[in-house]
């Protein structure tokens, strides 16, 4: 009974650990990239607002990209594409680049971005096997005049 017991448990624990290595290795190359955010020139018409992004993106990684694209997603369960931003013509690793581009998302979606929830970005980076997309660690910058509300 012991015996049957410990293999069961075993055989259990092996999916696990796979499961857990696999999130790890997701989890490291969402953090390849980094970087910080802010909002300007925006323009509330009641149902939808016109915000200009500036992000600058941090490239943590081992390797260079190029070509590599910037999509802005809200920040629903069953995400949308909101939009994206110039491809980025080189990012080296360890360095940084900088892209602005004004959107124009639903007012409900921008009454989040400023309850605390950050935009969702990814970053679509051109590979051998063709194209990956990494999660950006991004934090907003608040100008002055934001900080004393």
């Amino acid at each position: 009974m012991y015996r049957t017991l410990r293999r069961a448990l075993c055989a259990l624990c092996i999916p696990v650990v796979i499961l857990a290595i696999a999130q790890t290795a997701a989890g490291d190359a969402a953090r390849l990239f980094t970087g910080s955010y802010q909002l300007s020139n925006i323009v509330d018409d009641g149902s939808k607002v016109d915000v200009t992004v500036t992000l600058t993106l941090l490239n943590t990684g081992t390797s260079d990209v190029h070509g590599g694209v910037v999509a802005l997603f809200d920040t629903q369960p069953n995400r949308s594409l909101l939009g994206s931003f110039s491809a980025i013509k080189s990012l080296p690793r360890a360095g940084q680049a900088t892209v602005t581009k004004t959107f124009t998302v639903p007012s409900a979606e921008f009454g989040r971005w400023q309850q605390g929830h950050d935009p969702v970005l990814e970053f679509l980076v051109p590979n051998a096997a063709g194209t990956s997309i990494a999660g950006i660690q991004a934090h907003r910058i608040l100008k002055p005049s934001e900080e004393n509300n």
